[in-house]
């Protein structure tokens, strides 16, 4: 039989932590009718980013009454503090689900001393050892 592109059209929503398996319904276009009811298929899922999501160190993190946000340095290396929302927690790095574009310098170690619109001066990281 021929490859056919079929649509995940639900899930259980969990996996059985019996079998480590999750239920799902797969919609496939039969027009043919080439598949009767209780046939079984080989199934090949492709499975595509859940969104774009940046990672930074947890200790960039900041949760407050503010909210949870990372303090970023703007124009002018002027420091903003922005909102945003998390992801994974990987230990040590969090995936930034909403809030960053990507392309911000992100302050790796924040203090409560720091102030929204303070100017401050950004230093390179250390490199890996040997890198």
């Amino acid at each position: 039989m021929q490859p056919v592109t079929g649509t995940v059209t639900r899930t259980a929503g969990a996996i059985d932590p019996g079998t480590r398996t999750l239920l799902t319904q797969v919609d496939i276009p039969n027009p043919s009718h080439r598949m009767l009811p209780g046939m079984f298929v080989y199934v090949e899922f492709k499975i595509g980013p859940s969104g774009t999501h940046w990672r930074v160190p947890a200790t960039a993190m900041m949760f407050n009454a503010q909210g949870t946000r990372v303090a970023i340095v703007g124009a002018g290396n002027k420091l903003h503090f922005q909102d945003v929302v998390i992801g994974r927690d990987l230990g040590t790095s969090i995936d930034i689900q909403a809030g960053l574009h990507g392309d911000e310098v992100v302050v790796s170690q924040p203090t409560v001393s720091l102030q929204e619109g303070q100017v401050v001066k950004p230093i390179e990281p250390p490199s890996p050892a040997g890198g």
